[in-house]
């Protein structure tokens, strides 16, 4: 039997790492099996803890860039954003302060 792309339908290929009719990602588990990738939507509680605590940001785009890309890029934005915020904030009071 022969695995469809579950977005487009489209017959799989052994070996076959994206759709090429939709660009659906297909990933490989240990047993050489395909499986597909499908994340439907973003998980905003995750990007939003990732802006208030930027080094589980990192780490959930460690984790999760291959499983869930949107949700990983979300938490690694929101993990720079808050990076950047912070450090702007002490160059700020430094210059206030000395």
């Amino acid at each position: 039997m022969q695995e469809r792309c579950q977005n487009c339908g489209y017959i799989q290929q052994p070996g076959m790492t994206s759709c090429p009719q939709c660009g659906t990602q297909f990933s490989t588990n240990p047993f050489g099996q395909v499986k597909q990738v499908k994340e439907t939507e973003t998980e905003w509680a995750w990007v939003i803890a990732s802006f208030f605590v930027s080094t589980l940001g990192l780490i959930l785009w460690i984790v999760w860039k291959e499983d869930k890309p949107k949700t990983a890029k979300a938490c690694g934005i929101a993990a720079l954003i808050n990076a950047g915020i912070g450090i702007a904030i002490l160059s700020i009071v430094a210059m206030i302060y000395t």
